[in-house]
């Protein structure tokens, strides 16, 4: 800007010499000279004309940079002006709310408070602008469905550079996990306090019990003996309960951590397999070394996905449909599914009564809970032996020891597991439930096995125990509730042939181009018509304007301006009979859990493989 400031002034002292001087008295060798300096002074403007456009669009380039980072950031911003009017909101804030960001405009942000939180906000309202610093508060918030969560406000005083009007510039991040964490964490301190408060009264107890008999009795060194064993097992006790807790605490810390990756992985699989499966039915114009290399892709991303449904199962985030069923029925059709996976060097055998054991657990949890087991048993089994699984149920009534710590009062369903392996050592045994912690050798192993049946009892409400002696082998012995829903029976678990379409139309719901583009692809060559959309607003326009075409919608659930909730409750209300199924990996929200729980709708679990997309629409349909 300094050197087109100059070069103006000297155009300008120019122009002021040749009107004082008139063109007539230059000479011709002056005429020449002025014109040569005119066309530099012509060019030197040129170039900063292109140096002006140059910052132009850099600064249009950081403007739109700034934009997409305000919008993708992890929490919510809003703009509010001193009255608590929203005047701003990026798409993560407009998500938290449940609302399209145009929805949100000069809307009062206090309608997104509950009610009982409302005086918080007004204070912290109030604060931010009087003082004019940085003020913090936590309070509930409610989305458009009036579902509440916590959230941690953090409010800037500002001034708008344009008009010179005060704001109030307020992050809002969603604290929920970490407040449900918390409140974990308070119960084990609860139960560690109980604990300790009743081993000090029976301590005290022992001491005044034990000066009676010091004055009544001459055998002082035996009571002394007897007094210092329960004094080292009440102890013992205690630093055992201890160290349950804390280990419990960086178990749910692990498991949150590890849960928060499973949505966006899931997506990459999805693409990856689901491209993989798409080569493997256009085979038939490959070589087969093409069509091996396709196999192994295809596995491998199966296996990366088989993961992430043991981190989840292990976080307790995983997607549960419990049911009622009988114990002893499910295991005995289960036993014929382990035998294939059992070498015949090993033996298995069932103690199951003539009762029923009736319980409410997701079938597949429950099928993958015993595998694992069965696989950890042999696997510390080479040279084979015996695996026995044991039922029984029982009633724990007020006031009784507990087989298992912490065990409530109340009916049981009690499944034992036992094999004749090498047994665990006393100083491993505290671990074997962390993720990735393993003893097998590298590639044998990804430690996630114990710790994905740890999830799947905690989700089921129900306890585990271990007992092992090295060198005469291990029990895991798993608690249940009793159900006393009655229940129908079982049936073997069959793998069916690959359901075909009958040409009816999908509508697929994806934010994610290359997963829509994938499912897409595969619904196609299942023989099903595809119609396609990139959110919930744009699939509402397509669903009216093809309702008497479209057979079913099949829809992912976290997505921008309106998710997979939203959605179906917005279909529902317009179409009561409409057939919808979700497709996620992670679902954040209790909600989805509660409507798959009890309302007619198909799930299928991200990356969705040719079968299980296959079985879901046929379950849809029929």
């Amino acid at each position: 800007m300094a050197d087109f400031n100059n070069l103006r002034r000297r155009a300008e002292n120019e122009i002021k010499r040749i009107s004082s001087a008139g063109l007539e008295d230059l000479s011709v060798q002056d005429k020449d000279q002025l014109i040569e300096e005119l066309r530099i002074h012509q060019v030197e403007l040129e170039i900063q004309n292109q140096q002006l456009r140059w910052a132009q669009q850099q600064l249009e380039v950081s403007r739109e940079q700034y934009i997409a980072l305000y919008d993708a950031a992890p929490v919510g911003y809003f703009t509010l002006n001193p009255s608590g009017l929203i005047l701003a909101a990026n798409l993560t804030g407009a998500a938290q709310l449940g609302r399209a960001r145009p929805a949100l405009l000069n809307q009062r942000f206090a309608n997104y408070v509950v009610q009982a939180d409302r005086d918080i906000f007004y204070l912290h309202l109030r604060r931010c602008t009087t003082s004019q610093t940085r003020h913090t508060c936590e309070l509930q918030l409610i989305t458009r469905d009036k579902s509440p969560f916590e959230a941690h406000l953090e409010s800037t005083p500002v001034v708008d550079e344009r008009w010179g009007s005060p704001q109030i510039r307020t992050a809002v991040i969603d604290i929920t996990a970490q407040k449900q964490m918390g409140a974990e964490l308070e119960e084990h301190r609860y139960h560690l306090e109980r604990l300790v408060a009743a081993r000090t009264t029976e301590l005290n107890q022992v001491n005044k019990r034990l000066q009676a008999e010091i004055c009544e009795h001459t055998h002082t060194e035996a009571i002394l003996e007897e007094s210092k064993n329960r004094l080292e097992q009440t102890l013992a006790e205690l630093n055992v309960a201890q160290e349950q807790v804390v280990r419990q605490e960086r178990l749910a810390a692990v498991g949150q951590l590890a849960a928060g990756i499973a949505h966006d992985f899931n997506n990459i699989l999805t693409a990856i397999i689901g491209y993989a499966e798409i080569l493997d039915l256009r085979a038939e114009n490959l070589s087969s070394t093409d069509r091996k290399h396709i196999n192994i892709i295809i596995k491998q991303g199966e296996r990366a996905a088989h993961l992430i449904r043991q981190i989840l199962d292990f976080s307790r985030k995983s997607i549960r449909q419990p049911r009622s069923l009988d114990l002893g029925d499910f295991l005995q059709n289960t036993h014929i599914f382990l035998q294939r996976i059992i070498p015949e060097t090993i033996r298995l055998r069932l103690q199951i009564g003539s009762d029923p054991f009736l319980i409410k657990a997701d079938p597949t949890q429950l099928q993958q809970l015993l595998t694992n087991l069965a696989v950890n048993a042999r696997d510390v089994m080479p040279e084979g032996g015996l695996i026995e699984f044991r039922l029984s149920s029982f009633s724990l009534e007020v006031g009784e020891p507990p087989p298992c710590p912490y065990l409530p009062p109340g009916k049981w369903v009690c499944l034992a597991v036992s094999d004749t392996g090498r047994g665990i050592p006393t100083e491993i045994l505290p671990r074997i439930f962390e993720p990735f912690f393993t003893t097998k050798d590298v590639g044998q192993g990804t430690g996630l096995g114990l710790a994905q049946v740890y999830g799947i009892v905690k989700q089921h409400e129900g306890f585990i125990d271990v007992e092992s002696q090295v060198g005469a082998g291990t029990t895991f012995t798993v608690y249940f509730p009793s159900s006393p829903v009655t229940t129908t029976r079982s049936v073997p678990l069959i793998v069916p042939k690959l359901p075909q379409g009958q040409g009816g139309v999908v509508l697929v719901v994806e934010d994610e181009p290359v997963v829509l583009e994938v499912v897409t692809t595969l619904l196609e060559s299942l023989n099903y018509q595809v119609l396609s959309a990139a959110n919930g607003q744009e699939a509402l326009r397509i669903y009216r304007a093809n309702q008497a075409r479209i057979a079913v919608v099949l829809t992912d659930l976290v997505m921008p301006e309106l998710d997979g909730v939203g959605l179906l409750r917005a279909l529902q209300a317009e179409y009561p009979a409409v057939k919808v199924i979700f497709m996620s990996g992670y679902p954040k929200r209790e909600p989805v859990v509660e409507m798959l729980a009890h309302a007619d709708i198909g799930w299928v679990q991200k990356p969705p493989g040719l079968m299980s997309l296959a079985e879901a629409l046929h379950r849809a349909l029929h």
